[in-house]
């Protein structure tokens, strides 16, 4: 076929043409630029970067399915010389409740959601005991208060009593209680239990401690699994169950409310002050903050702040390096730390939940010391069953109704949501493993933990 020479230099031209618009194109986006048609102008570009798990699951930008390669992000994905504006961004997978978010592209910056995890629609429980009312668990196993009111260990060996007072994961004893008495029983020998009011009271007259006031609180020394610290209306004690002997704390005066840090014990007295003891050096140091209304004190686990919850649901802040106290809350139920002691939570009487920025947080967002973020939390909220999420930085878990779900802390629209467990009583985050108690007295375990 002969191809006239003016048909020639058609074509010519036009590939020429294309040449300079494709070449000028990749050169710009060499550069950073874009086209913006919306606007009709040049733009610097720019890019959004993902990571979610499980990490074969699709994704989606704009109800368009994105091409997935593996590149050098770990299961991360980088998609570039993005036109600014909002984009839709969906991660999806058979099985998995999908996720969702708007992500602004800003003109040369990276927009970043690099938190995401996909939460299994339907979880496979497995049955681990039946007929359950309670359930507490300990170093030698879970202990069951059954619907019959006996305590069982796990291997079926009965316990002395109908109620647990007093327990710890890491340690091997426990105090029950059956009416007005108190047993202590180390689960290594489960058969013998001792009367535990009988033991304090002779050991505290053997000591010469006089103190005729009832047991108010028995908690397990932090670090040492083996001791327990005893509240009662005029004193604290450390108790050592392995020497049967009792030492007391002191607190400058009598003592409120306590808390406890990872080595630390946090009490308000009487006279208003915050008094912070050293369990391992056995250091003291007293702060009058005004703390005579604190019923309750939550320490962050490494000690540098401790929320003070007063009898009046304000909610205070006290910042240990600069010895101060600030007011962050009014009409507050709920307040806790991280795990990494880098955010802390406070929720009040109308379910709106505030994540506090501790210091200068280098999440999906960076955020400054000292910034607020606020959402709503569902009016059927257990608010004392939130929970963060250790191996899931953007997550908390929460029981709402008789449903365990799963929410995000990123208040980017839409914040994700995922119900996770129906029909529950009682949930324990263990590790990866929900251990999960029902209504009808089931027990029951699956992984969360991808």
């Amino acid at each position: 076929m002969v191809v006239r020479k003016t048909t020639r230099t058609m074509l010519f031209v036009l590939c020429t043409i294309i040449f300079i618009v494709a070449g000028t194109y990749a050169v710009l986006a060499m550069q950073g630029l874009v086209f913006d048609t919306e606007h009709f102008r040049l733009t610097k570009s720019g890019s959004i970067f993902v990571h979610f798990t499980p990490t074969d699951a699709s994704i989606f930008i704009d109800g368009k399915k994105y091409p997935k390669t593996q590149g050098m992000f770990g299961g991360g994905i980088l998609i570039s010389n993005l036109v600014p504006r909002n984009y839709s961004i969906s991660i999806m997978k058979d099985g998995y409740t999908p996720f969702t978010k708007t992500l602004e592209v800003t003109p040369g910056k990276v927009s970043v959601s690099a938190r995401i995890t996909l939460w299994k629609i339907t979880q496979e429980f497995e049955t681990l005991n039946k007929n359950i009312n309670n359930v507490f668990p300990t170093s030698q196993g879970f202990i069951f208060e059954t619907t019959s009111s006996t305590l069982l260990l796990e291997d079926e060996k009965t316990i002395k009593g109908s109620k647990v007072e007093a327990y710890d994961m890491s340690s091997s004893y426990i105090v029950t209680r059956k009416g007005s008495s108190l047993f202590l029983i180390d689960l290594t020998n489960p058969t013998v239990a001792r009367d535990f009011s009988v033991l304090f009271r002779t050991i505290i007259e053997s000591e010469d401690i006089t103190d005729l006031t009832q047991i108010q609180k028995i908690s397990f020394h932090p670090f040492s699994k083996t001791k327990l610290l005893i509240q009662t209306a005029k004193n604290l004690y450390i108790f050592d169950l392995k020497k049967s002997s009792i030492g007391t704390i002191e607190t400058e005066g009598t003592p409120k409310a306590i808390g406890l840090g990872a080595k630390e014990l946090f009490v308000t007295n009487k006279e208003g002050d915050l008094v912070i003891r050293n369990l391992i050096l056995d250091s003291k140091y007293v702060f009058p903050i005004n703390a005579s209304t604190t019923k309750e004190i939550i320490p962050s686990k490494d000690g540098s702040y401790a929320f003070l919850l007063n009898s009046d649901k304000t909610l205070d802040l006290f910042n240990r390096t600069a010895q101060t106290v600030e007011r962050i809350g009014t009409n507050i139920e709920y307040a806790t730390f991280s795990p990494d002691s880098l955010r802390a939570a406070f929720i009040d009487t109308n379910h709106i939940a505030s994540i506090l920025y501790l210091e200068d947080y280098e999440g999906d967002v960076m955020k400054p010391e000292g910034s607020i973020d606020s959402f709503s939390i569902s009016s059927g909220a257990d608010l004392n069953t939130f929970e963060w999420i250790p191996f899931a930085e953007n997550y908390f878990m929460i029981k709402v109704g008789k449903n365990i779900r799963i929410e995000e802390t990123d208040i980017r629209q839409p914040r994700n949501v995922a119900t996770i467990a129906k029909e529950v009583k009682k949930s324990l985050l263990i590790s990866g493993d929900l251990f999960v108690l029902t209504d009808g007295g089931e027990f029951l375990k699956t992984t969360i933990e991808e």
